[in-house]
């Protein structure tokens, strides 16, 4: 990632609980030569499974290239609360994607894709699991 990231790039890292308590999302921001700045929750309107109290969220951590400026959006992105209806599992919501495009000029990658999406580059090896049940993308 830190080879292949432009030098203004924005990070955008999923994460859950535990990761978040154990620092784990974190090391994986910094090891990557990202600085956190900002945290999106995932309100997935059905609860899951957890070890403590049962999940109902997942997190976005934005993140920008270390010694990159703030990008002049920042301050009209929209709120922390991101609101969609949780699918299969691991299947993060299509409003996800469309905060990205609306506030980033591209390109886009995403790593550990499970689905194609149309002007993003998918990484992974599962690009064409949720193809059947994505509208206007392939696998």
């Amino acid at each position: 990632v830190t080879r292949v990231a432009n030098h203004d790039a924005i990070l955008s890292l999923w994460t859950t609980n535990p990761h978040l308590l154990d620092g784990s999302a974190h090391s994986v921001i910094a090891s990557w030569d990202f600085e956190p700045k900002t945290m999106i929750t995932w309100d997935k309107n059905k609860i899951g499974t957890g070890d403590w109290a049962r999940s109902q969220t997942e997190h976005v951590i934005l993140c920008l290239r270390k010694g990159a400026a703030r990008p002049r959006w920042w301050q009209t992105f929209p709120s922390t609360i991101l609101r969609g209806e949780a699918r299969e599992h691991s299947r993060k919501p299509d409003e996800a994607y469309q905060r990205v495009q609306n506030y980033c000029a591209g390109p886009y990658l995403e790593l550990f894709a499970r689905t194609q999406r149309p002007g993003w580059t998918a990484w992974g090896n599962e690009t064409g699991k949720f193809a059947d049940a994505t509208p206007g993308t392939s696998a």
